[in-house]
């Protein structure tokens, strides 16, 4: 009866770390897309404004007669341009952070991954002939959860959650 109380509390102990770790990835993906959505709103608002100054400025040049008025929308033009460019270095930190979450998802891949397929599959998912255990390396999603469901020697893995499935084809696809 202890040494299963043991098990059990191990158990509820993956289980709390797991919900944990599914929050904080939530939890930067949300912090990730608001603040990019935030950037890419600025750069449309301001390049909206800039644009706009640059059409009031010719405007009025043309009024006085100055003949400013190209000078102020090549200058509205230039802004435009700098207001895109920002707007794609905002995509770029995006991205720059959606790796970074990926990067996690594959780690988390690779400690279930170890846990669970390395001993068959091998530590580098080249596979074993010998074992009859083919390369797993770039298999997807769909693939693994086939696997899992299809043949009974993986019938012990069904106990996987979906994101843990997810994170080692996270994690297989990055090797």
């Amino acid at each position: 009866m202890k040494k299963y109380a043991g098990l059990l509390l191990v158990v509820l102990l993956l289980a709390t770390l797991g919900a944990c770790t599914r929050r904080e990835e939530q939890s930067a993906e949300q912090r990730t897309d608001a603040a990019a959505g935030e950037a890419r709103q600025e750069a449309r608002e301001g390049a909206a404004a800039t644009e706009q100054a640059g059409r009031e400025a010719g405007r009025e040049a043309e009024k006085t007669g100055e003949g400013i008025g190209q000078k102020a929308e090549d200058l509205g033009r230039e802004a435009k341009q700098e207001a895109k460019e920002l707007g794609r270095e905002a995509s770029a930190a995006v991205g720059g952070a959606r790796e970074g979450v990926e990067k996690e998802k594959a780690a988390e891949g690779a400690s279930v991954y170890k846990a669970n397929c390395a001993t068959c599959h091998g530590a580098d998912a080249a596979g074993k002939t010998a074992m009859k255990a083919p390369a797993l390396k770039g298999t997807d999603e769909a693939a693994i959860r086939k696997v899992i469901a299809d043949h009974p020697q993986h019938a012990r893995f069904k106990k996987l959650t979906d994101d843990q499935i997810k994170a080692v084809s996270d994690y297989l696809r990055s090797l």
